[in-house]
């Protein structure tokens, strides 16, 4: 008897052709997945043809590109330019002018009351060769007691005065002597009438003596110290008024006072007072009258006269003249 197909067999059989059938149809969807990757690269191109953003192109590489920042035009920026050199040339004058008046205030204060002095003097060339026919000048300072003034060489001629042994502003009493004789000096005294002299009894002094003399010319307005008959300093003066005027005659340091540590609104940095007096003023300040050289003078006042009589110099020259010069040295005033 003939086998029955089993209808399971007979139609899977056919089945394997259609599997076999849709096989083919997956590679042709192959191709077309290739088909695809063409598209692709033809995109590329454009991409790269795009140019970069407008804006980061107008941005200044000094500033940040976080900012927004409009650009400056050419005029614009010149006048910033023009404004900026001009506020330069603005400040630079400013501080000019500050110098300047700097300067002023310095000019002023030296030459006025309330600047210590310094060290100046005109040049003059100093010497020690002694001039023909100089001879020293001599000094007499008392040993410690009063002294006794006479009219002649003599205990039994007219008492003229008596000088204390101090000078009111404690300085030991000292005199310009003008002639010796047998025990006796005679002496130039710090009294009025100026160029009054008298004799001492040379037993009450000690002598000394000084190659330095101090000339005061009245016409040209100068002091010059002479040392053994030889300019050595010079300096411009102020003096007298017509009124109150400076007196000539032969006269000494009688007073070295020191002001440098408390300048005075008159006398300024030193104070040399002298044996003269004015002929015209009994008093002054408070005192007999008493003529100086001394300081406070300013510059534009230099051959001037606006002083009571005393002669008036700049601050740091008195001081000069006067760390110079000692106690009893010859002042001669002319006209």
């Amino acid at each position: 008897m003939p086998k029955k197909s089993d209808p399971r067999k007979a139609n899977s059989k056919p089945k394997a052709p259609a599997a076999k059938k849709k096989a083919p149809a997956a590679k042709k969807k192959a191709p077309a997945a290739k088909k695809k990757a063409p598209a692709a690269k033809k995109l590329a191109p454009p991409a790269k043809r795009v140019p970069p953003a407008p804006p980061a192109k107008t941005l200044s590489t000094s500033f940040s590109p976080t900012k927004t920042v409009s650009p400056i035009s050419r005029p614009e920026r010149q006048r910033l330019i023009r404004k900026k050199v001009q506020r330069r040339k603005i400040g630079a004058t400013i501080i000019a002018a500050v110098v300047a008046v700097g300067a002023v205030a310095v000019f002023l204060t030296t030459r006025g009351e309330d600047q210590k002095p310094t060290l100046a003097a005109k040049p003059v060339t100093r010497t020690t060769t002694t001039s023909v026919g100089f001879k020293s000048s001599a000094i007499a300072t008392t040993t410690g007691g009063a002294l006794d003034v006479y009219a002649e060489p003599s205990t039994t001629s007219t008492k003229i005065t008596q000088l204390s042994p101090l000078t009111e502003y404690k300085f030991a009493r000292t005199v310009l002597v003008t002639e010796q004789r047998d025990g006796w000096v005679k002496v130039i005294l710090p009294i009025r009438p100026n160029n009054t002299e008298g004799w001492i009894a040379a037993s009450s002094v000690t002598l000394s003596t000084t190659n330095y003399e101090i000339e005061i010319n009245l016409a040209n307005h100068t002091l010059v110290l002479n040392d053994s008959g030889k300019p050595v300093m010079e300096f411009p003066v102020a003096l007298g008024t017509t009124e109150t005027p400076t007196p000539v005659g032969r006269f000494y340091v009688t007073d070295p006072i020191d002001l440098t540590k408390k300048l005075d609104p008159i006398y300024g940095a030193y104070a040399l007072g002298i044996s003269g007096y004015s002929e015209v003023l009994t008093s002054f300040r408070g005192g007999p009258g008493q003529i100086a050289i001394h300081g406070g003078m300013w510059e534009s006042q230099a051959g001037t006269n606006p002083s009571n009589g005393c002669i008036r110099m700049l601050n740091d020259q008195i001081v000069q003249l006067a760390s110079t010069v000692p106690l009893g040295t010859p002042v001669v005033v002319t006209a």
